[in-house]
């Protein structure tokens, strides 16, 4: 693999406009093409959500005049600007005008973390944000898995059950098996600390499997096989592994059941007892 410098794809995209007598846009329409060619081959049709995230530089430019070919071609697309910003280049107002002309479903403008959109395992993420210019930092960011358990269940309306299953987990064992320990371990609020909803006061219940067994036989629910749903996808299939085995540890008994994606989310809110993330 031949990996280039910025200057050297700058000066690449110089010469064949120059040589091949075209303009920037040309160039863009020509690139989103070839994207959109590898996509529909292997698509066929498929109508998969398709998100495309575009920056207002030419590199969101591309993403813009790809969810056009898309959208033309009747896939089922959602385009999103990062909002930012008010400078945006020519080339990517040019293609922001093309996109608005095929659609009234026009771009979705994200300017927080309010407008980030809903995906689901099975969607597909084209990244247009960035392209060569950019300066990078670090941001600090993280995702948070949720073992929930639902109330308008009988068998969970008594909280001695569901406090029983909080105190059979020690969370840092949850971490280390489901994300190789990358991360910091969950309290039990359903968002990390980085998240606005966060709620410092919520605190983590202590880790007692001998406790949990002990309440969880004065509920009468010594003998219930507790079914613990979860997506088949990595890191929330090995968290909730993980749950599984330390309930099993305590006494508790635990049926796994491991769903894809396309089942999964259309009863997410549903299940008695599930993992899910944010």
């Amino acid at each position: 693999m031949k990996i280039f410098s910025s200057d050297q794809m700058y000066e690449a995209d110089r010469i064949t406009c120059e040589k091949q007598q075209i303009n920037s846009v040309d160039l863009m329409e020509r690139a989103s093409g070839q994207i959109f060619n590898w996509l529909d081959s292997r698509m066929q049709g498929a109508q998969v959500p398709i998100h495309i995230f575009c920056g207002i530089g030419n590199n969101g430019g591309d993403g813009l005049a790809l969810g056009r070919m898309l959208i033309n071609h009747g896939y089922n697309v959602e385009v999103y600007i990062a909002n930012f910003t008010d400078k945006r280049s020519k080339c990517f107002l040019i293609n922001y005008g093309r996109i608005k002309d095929v659609t009234k479903k026009w771009p979705k403008l994200m300017t927080g973390p309010g407008d980030f959109p809903e995906i689901h395992p099975d969607d597909i993420i084209v990244d247009a944000l960035f392209g060569i210019g950019l300066t990078r930092s670090d941001v600090v960011s993280g995702a948070t898995i949720v073992i929930r358990t639902n109330q308008s269940h009988e068998q969970y309306q008594d909280v001695r059950v569901r406090k029983a299953l909080a105190m059979a987990v020690d969370n840092s064992v949850c971490l280390e098996l489901g994300v190789n320990g990358e991360g910091i371990a969950a309290d039990n609020c359903h968002v990390g600390p980085i998240h606005p909803a966060h709620d410092p006061d919520v605190k983590r219940i202590p880790h007692d499997p001998a406790g949990a067994k002990a309440l969880m036989d004065e509920a009468g629910m010594a003998d219930y096989e507790h079914e613990l749903i979860s997506l088949d996808d990595d890191w929330r299939k090995n968290t909730t592994d993980a749950v599984a085995a330390q309930l099993r540890d305590a006494g508790i008994k635990v049926k796994r059941t491991i769903l894809p994606g396309s089942t999964f989310w259309n009863d997410w809110a549903k299940y008695p007892f599930s993992s899910t993330n944010w």
